[in-house]
Formats: C-alpha cells, sequence, structure tokens
C-alpha cells in the first residue's frame, strides 16, 4: 500500500470510528459522505454479517454511482475494517468488477471461462479435440483444489461398516504426524494437464439419450445419489439410465420392455457393436481415443474402453466405459464417465519435498476422509491424476502425488493413500 492510501486509510478508520460515536456531526458540508456513513452504520448495527438483501442492494449501488470518482478511489485500496466491513467489501467489488456486481449480473466469470481462459492463455477457447502445442499455463489459481468438494469420485461398491470398540475398550489416538519410510520421486518441471467437457443441461442430454436408447421414460430426481443426480424410469418402474450430473457419470441398464436388438448385431463382433452403439447415443468417440478391451463372463462379453491419450487415474473405475453384451447383441448394460476432450496444457510442478510438507499442513485429499490431524507412515509416493471438477460441465485432470502408506485412527492401523497436489501455485 502506498503513503498516499496508507493516509487515506487511516482517515476512513478516524471517519468511521467518529461516525459510530457522533454520526450526525461528522459528514460536514459533505452529503455524498453523510449517505455513504449513514449505510455504514445500518450495516454495523442493524444487518447481518452476510451481504445486504437485494433491495439494499440496489440502493446501495445507486447511491454509490452517484459519487464522484475522487470519493470512490478513497475507498479501492483500503484493508478489510472491524467497523462497517460489510461496506468495504461491497466497496472493493465495485471497484474491481463494476456496480453491475450488486444486483447480480456481475462480470464473475464461470469457473469454466476462467478455466479455459487460463488454459487458452485467454485468446478463447480452441475447436474440441485440437490442442496443438501446449503453452504452459501461469495462472494455475484458478484450478480446483484437490479435496473432497471437487475431486471426482465413484464408490463402486457400499463401504464395509466399521465396528465402535467396546466401551470398556478405550480408543488408541494415533500419534499424529507424517514419517517417511521411502525414497521421493524426482519429478519433471512441468507436467500435462487436460481440460474435459461434458453435457451441459441435464435435461437435454437425457432427452437425447431416451430418444436414441429407443426407450419410453420419465425423467425424475434420483435423490439417494445425490443432489445433481437423475434418473429415467421406464414405463414398468425399471430405472433404465441414472445420470449424475455433478461427476459426469452415467449407468444404461436394459430393461424387459426395450427394443429388441437387429439380428444383425448377434453376428457382429461384440467390440464392433460396442463402439457402433455409443456412437448411435452420441456418446464422443472422437476427441478421446480408446482402446477396446474384451472378456467374456458367464457368456456375456464385457468390452471395456480406456483413453490412450490421457492418463490413467488414480481412483476407480478411472476414465473410459464398460458395456456388457450378450450372445444376441444386445446391451444389456454401459457406464462410465460422459466426457470430451477441450484442450491440453502444461503445469509447473512442486518438488516431492514440498508435496510432502503439504501433508502436514493439513493440505491433502482422501477417499477414507479428512482427519483435523493426520497419522501416516509414507511407503511409496508416485505422480498420478485425479479427475476435479471446475463446475457441472467442466473437469480439470490434475497431477497430484499418492502418498500410500498406513494410515492410524482410533480404530487402529489401515492402509490408505493420500493426495497433494502436484501443481506450483
Amino acid at each position: 500500500m502506498t503513503d498516499s492510501n496508507e493516509q487515506a486509510a487511516k482517515q476512513l478508520d478516524d471517519t468511521i470510528e467518529r461516525q459510530r460515536a457522533e454520526p450526525d456531526q461528522q459528514a460536514g458540508d459533505n452529503p455524498e459522505l453523510a449517505s455513504l456513513l449513514a449505510l455504514a452504520a445500518r450495516l454495523d448495527h442493524d444487518l447481518p454479517p452476510d451481504l445486504p438483501d437485494p433491495a439494499f442492494r440496489v440502493q446501495l449501488g445507486q447511491q454509490l454511482q452517484a459519487l464522484p470518482a475522487s470519493l470512490r478511489r478513497f475507498f479501492y485500496d483500503w484493508r478489510f475494517g472491524v467497523a462497517a466491513a460489510a461496506l468495504i467489501v461491497i466497496l472493493l467489488i465495485i471497484a474491481i468488477f463494476g456496480s453491475g456486481a450488486l444486483s447480480g449480473g456481475g462480470n464473475v466469470p464461470p469457473a469454466r471461462e476462467t478455466v479455459v481462459s487460463a488454459m487458452s492463455g485467454g485468446e478463447g477457447t480452441a475447436e474440441p479435440g485440437t490442442i496443438g502445442t501446449p503453452r504452459t499455463v501461469e495462472d494455475t489459481a484458478v484450478f480446483p483444489p484437490i479435496d473432497a468438494e471437487h475431486v471426482v469420485f465413484i464408490p463402486t461398491a457400499t463401504p464395509t461398516a466399521v465396528s465402535t470398540p467396546a466401551v470398556s475398550t478405550p480408543a488408541v489416538q494415533p500419534t499424529p504426524g507424517v514419517a517417511l519410510h521411502t525414497t521421493l520421486p524426482e519429478l519433471p518441471e512441468t507436467a500435462p494437464t487436460w481440460l474435459l467437457t461434458g453435457p451441459e443441461e441435464t435435461q437435454a442430454f437425457l432427452e437425447t439419450l431416451i430418444a436414441r436408447t429407443g426407450i419410453t421414460g420419465e425423467i425424475e430426481k434420483d435423490e439417494s445419489a445425490g443432489q445433481n443426480a437423475y434418473q429415467v424410469v421406464d414405463t414398468s418402474g425399471f430405472a433404465a439410465i441414472h445420470w449424475n450430473q455433478h461427476d459426469a457419470y452415467f449407468r444404461y441398464d436394459r430393461g424387459r420392455l426395450e427394443p429388441t436388438p437387429p439380428p444383425i448385431r448377434a453376428t457382429t463382433d461384440p467390440e464392433v457393436t460396442a463402439k457402433d452403439w455409443l456412437s448411435e447415443i452420441g456418446f464422443d468417440l472422437t476427441t478421446i481415443q480408446y482402446k477396446e478391451t474384451a472378456q467374456v463372463i458367464s457368456g456375456r462379453t464385457i468390452v471395456r474402453f480406456d483413453p490412450i491419450n490421457l492418463p490413467v487415474t488414480a481412483l476407480t473405475p478411472g476414465l473410459g466405459v464398460t458395456l456388457g453384451i450378450d450372445p444376441d447383441g444386445s446391451i444389456q448394460f454401459a457406464e462410465g464417465y460422459w466426457l470430451s476432450l477441450d484442450q491440453m496444457a502444461e503445469v509447473h510442478l512442486q518438488n516431492a519435498q514440498q508435496m510432502l510438507d503439504a501433508t502436514e499442513n493439513d493440505e491433502w485429499f482422501s477417499t477414507e476422509g479428512h482427519d483435523d490431524s493426520l497419522s501416516l507412515d509414507i511407503t511409496s509416493a508416485q505422480l498420478t491424476y485425479l479427475l476435479t471438477r471446475a463446475d457441472d460441465s467442466s473437469y480439470l485432470l490434475q497431477p497430484v502425488m499418492a502418498f500410500g502408506g498406513t494410515r492410524g485412527s482410533a480404530h487402529g492401523p489401515a492402509p490408505d493413500v493420500i493426495y497433494v497436489s502436484a501443481i506450483a501455485k
């Protein structure tokens, strides 16, 4: 902060404190300042600590826009004060983003636009599937953090309940701390990251999927599967399609009312049948390149499509899609991530020691949950990738360090892997 701004800050602090003591005597001949101080008093004494109600935001915006530019600049570089803190926050928002932020029409870009801008260097989004020469992203602060809110994790089975110790058996609290029992790997200076996109609207996506699979069904919320989960229930009440907009993950199961497949499918290679069916329902087989593998289990052919131009992710079930095909050529089930490749870029990496230090600073994620005090004996460390969500239609494959070993808890030690962001921010 410059000397002039320091002086302005002190003047503002003194003014607010005087106004708190004698609000009617401090504005002098300045009606604009009097109005502003009255608003500060209202914020300080009458309103809750969060942002004001919409009507008050409109009132405040109108009065602030009427102020001279010099008075608005008076607040520009001010730190958050104790008195009238909410007012200072609003003034900062106006200084940075414009008055539209007060009425809900601000210029703060959505997460997808922000990440795309960082990936492309602000030059716009490349055509899907065209990555060219990857640039190095410098503004990685806009990337989703590696935490429970942003890491995409699809449970593949119901977790086994942990038995609680008997009342007579006191829980043994583990000793907090991280102990390294392996050698940290040498890492390159940079590593690639990929921006992936999924369907933007649930309704349109599911309506198209219903039509292309040839079923008759209704779209319903699936509260048991999450806030943004939906299902398509056919006329018999069978849930044929499950879709999680939050994770871009879908599952299809063939119901008894669904159309009989054409005879040609029974004589076609199951891998070809699977690929044709995915193309028919609109699954993107172009921007992401897949390798098909097939395995026959109890007469049914399981075909797995794994990406070959994206890295293997650390968490199951991994990117890609799996289908089950019966001898008559019918698709009995299909599930996987419904994603397309948008862009690729390089990011600077931390060194392994910095990532190890982050574990002691509570900057880590585990599918087993997060403890306030981590107790972990590390026996392995390797660079890998996690799928993270920027919003409900854009995702980022980010490099992370996976520290594996034995994690302590009140129920005893157990194997676990924790993940730490590898990106230098």
